[in-house]
């Protein structure tokens, strides 16, 4: 998947770091896609703050809730 390789050869990211941020984004656009977005263009603020909020009314703890969102802008950034 080209987004890992950016994650490692771009980001620097860590294995365990891209494994987390694949796996963000993959529950995102799932849920985006389960509301209808086809395309990158359909993740619209409201859209990306659907999949935030709920997060910490989960219980997942601020680092997750925060990694989600800076996975959000790394996608951002590589689109």
């Amino acid at each position: 998947m080209a987004f890992r390789a950016f994650l490692a050869i771009e980001c620097g990211l860590s294995a365990r770091t891209i494994e987390a941020y694949t796996r963000d984004l993959a529950v995102c656009l799932a849920q985006a896609a389960s509301e209808g977005a086809e395309q990158p263009s359909d993740l619209t603020a409201p859209r990306l703050i659907s999949h935030i909020t709920p997060l910490s009314k989960a219980g997942q703890s601020g680092a997750s809730v925060g990694r989600h969102i800076a996975t959000l802008r790394v996608y951002g950034r590589w689109l």
